[in-house]
């Protein structure tokens, strides 16, 4: 019994990963139909979050 529940419950698991899979690689391909333009990076930095571990980039940019 307990290996069926286990079998089951990886089973869910991997269907989710498998669907999840096929969605982020549809919204991949569909970049390739975005428009393409020639940009510059204006100012670039990081910046520490507050009593935090973590960091954010902070990137200004500018296109035509």
């Amino acid at each position: 019994m307990l290996s069926y529940v286990f079998s089951l419950v990886f089973s869910i698991f991997l269907l989710y990963v498998v669907i999840n899979a096929i969605c982020q690689m549809s919204r991949a391909g569909a970049s390739r139909n975005w428009i393409i333009t020639t940009g510059e990076v204006v100012d670039s930095s990081i910046r520490r979050e507050p009593d935090s571990p973590y960091y954010t980039p902070v990137v200004k940019y500018r296109y035509v």
